[in-house]
């Protein structure tokens, strides 16, 4: 018996003193992989049902991949799109079944009723948002700043008590549309028009109207998964005013140690949302104490389309649940313009969002770029994990786990369903 539990104890340290040594990452020269092409997915095939058609909907066959991104052709009884990425098709497919919900809103009596309810308000605003309200309040994500720089000029320029009035129901519509939008899980500041003239109009004869909008009208399907962290920030979107959103966002960036001009380009990037800026710097802040952080924002506010801009919202999100669920991360270093995160335990977190990625030339070379790098910038690592929102082919999990990567797909339906609980600090409404 003492032999053998010496021969234990022996093989348990060696596998521990591994487990602790640095991780052993190999480059492989592009010259001599056979890399793969970017395939043409099925629709039929690649994507859940519910996501490939509907009553309502239809993805179309073709799905061309390039640069980690799905392209999406989509027709709907509401307008057709050209999408790119899962999460923008998720949220369009989202969006089209809570309009198909709010048409059936507006076809009921007690809708009717609300809309003429509406119509005897003291006000002649009532007509724009039943007709066609989009750009008179939260219509598109940056033109509302100036409508509510305006409202707030009313408010304090010694106006009739009849105009602050007007002020005081704008403010509480936004408020009923804010939550209507929460009940239906989708965006209120989406650029989709006609979700939006379908939520103004909903929420003007709830608002004005007395409209009652009970639990059986919103039901339908969800196409996007919801982690603990999304429903706190979808909370604070629905809870608060463009206005309050835009100074709770730049507190916490300046809370991370970054220059003021970083934290205002993020607030005015033309790309970034409230609902992106607010998932963005909602994020990160809960990592307290982690370096890097304003390095993270500096590389977002280079981005130079919506897509982007939604990539980098994503990486945060996964930072903080791979930090708050996985493994705290003591700091953020960035690689080729990708950020990372070391853990104290000395590993490399990679969130990587891309929906579908082959062995391909572009992956190939930024797998060599962050293992030729890292010792460098990120110092010794215990080893790299690759959290992808998506799929890779089994030659491209082969290739990176060769490499060292150890990989993880389907990364936040992956954290979602993780029991560890969060290590963060719930500060979501006291900034």
């Amino acid at each position: 018996m003492p032999k053998i539990f010496h021969t234990v104890f022996i093989l348990s340290f060696f596998f521990f003193t591994a487990s602790l040594a640095e991780a052993t990452l190999k480059p492989l020269p592009l010259e001599f992989e056979q890399l793969e092409q970017s395939p043409v997915l099925k629709a039929s095939e690649y994507l859940p049902k519910g996501l490939y058609k509907s009553p309502f909907h239809k993805a179309e066959e073709n799905i061309p991949t390039k640069g980690f991104t799905n392209k999406y052709r989509l027709k709907s009884k509401y307008g057709n799109y050209r999408l790119r990425g899962n999460f923008m098709l998720s949220k369009r497919v989202n969006e089209i079944h809570a309009i198909s919900r709010l048409k059936k809103m507006k076809r009921s009596e007690a809708f009717a009723q609300g809309v003429e309810n509406a119509a005897k308000a003291p006000f002649s605003i009532a007509s724009d948002f039943i007709n066609d309200p989009v750009d008179t309040i939260t219509g598109v994500p940056k033109g509302i700043w100036r409508f509510l720089g305006n409202v707030g000029e009313m408010a304090k320029g010694g106006r009739s008590k009849h105009e602050e009035s007007v002020t005081k129901e704008l403010i509480g519509f936004a408020s009923t549309k804010r939550n209507l939008a929460y009940r239906l899980n989708v965006d209120v500041y989406s650029d989709n028009k006609v979700l939006q003239k379908a939520l103004n109009s909903v929420a003007w004869a709830s608002y004005s109207g007395g409209f009652i909008i009970s639990a059986g009208m919103l039901a339908g399907p969800q196409f996007l998964t919801i982690t603990q962290n999304a429903d706190r920030l979808n909370k604070l979107l629905r809870d608060s005013s463009p206005e309050d959103i835009r100074r709770i966002n730049r507190e916490r960036l300046m809370r991370m140690n970054m220059e003021p001009e970083v934290a205002e380009n993020l607030l005015d990037h033309p790309q970034y949302s409230p609902r992106h800026e607010t998932f963005l710097a909602g994020s990160l802040y809960e990592m307290h104490g982690v370096d890097g952080r304003a390095e993270f924002v500096e590389q977002a506010t280079k981005v130079k389309s919506a897509e982007a801009a939604l990539i980098f919202q994503k990486m945060a999100e996964l930072l903080y649940e791979y930090h708050s669920k996985v493994m705290e991360i003591e700091r953020i270093v960035i690689i080729r313009r990708f950020p990372l995160g070391v853990t104290r335990e000395g590993n490399l977190f990679m969130p990587f969002v891309c929906d579908y990625e082959v062995w391909s030339a572009q992956l190939a070379k930024l797998a060599n770029e962050l293992v030729d790098q890292y010792p460098e910038i990120a110092g010794t690592i215990h080893g790299i994990e690759l959290w992808t929102t998506g799929k890779l082919s089994e030659k491209a999990k082969e290739k990176l786990s060769y490499m060292g990567f150890d990989i993880y797909e389907n990364a936040f339906g992956r954290m979602k369903n993780l029991e560890r609980g969060t290590t963060a600090t719930d500060t979501w409404h006291t900034p």
